[in-house]
């Protein structure tokens, strides 16, 4: 039987939310490879297939910002990647990286106007009418929707 909310903390703990998403997918058998640098928000996680998350939690209600400097860094490499949006009620949201660049086109994800450190910007009421993005509840459908399955 698979667990719906039990897999993410509640709303009281939203800057750990990353670190129980790793861990719950941990305890599915999924290996989990982090950088050095414990404050990189991406690592590799390595089940049936390989696949490069980049993973937020949100930090306004229903809002995430994603650096544009690691997408840069890995969107032209031929690696199986996409964004893993977290969110404290116990729903996220998966992006494939194939998916990313028409979701800018389409402006439902748009680029901040800093200039330094600029952000991407996502939202969870447009993330929702499109078809590019996936919905999922439990960190099991995520295993599949991902690729790591």
């Amino acid at each position: 039987m698979e667990a719906v909310c039990r897999e993410f903390p509640d709303k009281k703990a939203p800057h750990k939310l990353v670190e129980k998403f790793i861990e719950s997918l941990r305890e599915e058998k999924v290996e989990v490879e982090r950088p050095t640098n414990l404050a990189a928000k991406y690592f590799v996680g390595r089940k049936k297939n390989t696949v490069t998350i980049l993973a937020h939690e949100s930090t306004k209600a229903d809002a995430w910002g994603v650096c544009k400097q690691i997408i840069d860094q890995i969107i032209d490499k031929k690696i199986l990647w996409g964004i893993a949006l977290i969110n404290g009620d116990c729903r996220g949201f998966w992006i494939p990286g194939e998916n990313f660049p028409e979701l800018t086109k389409l402006k439902i994800v748009t680029l901040g106007k800093k200039r330094k450190n600029e952000q991407y910007h996502f939202n969870k009421s447009t993330l929702e009418k499109s078809d590019l993005v996936i919905g999922f509840f439990t960190v099991t459908k995520f295993i599949k929707i991902s690729g790591l399955e």
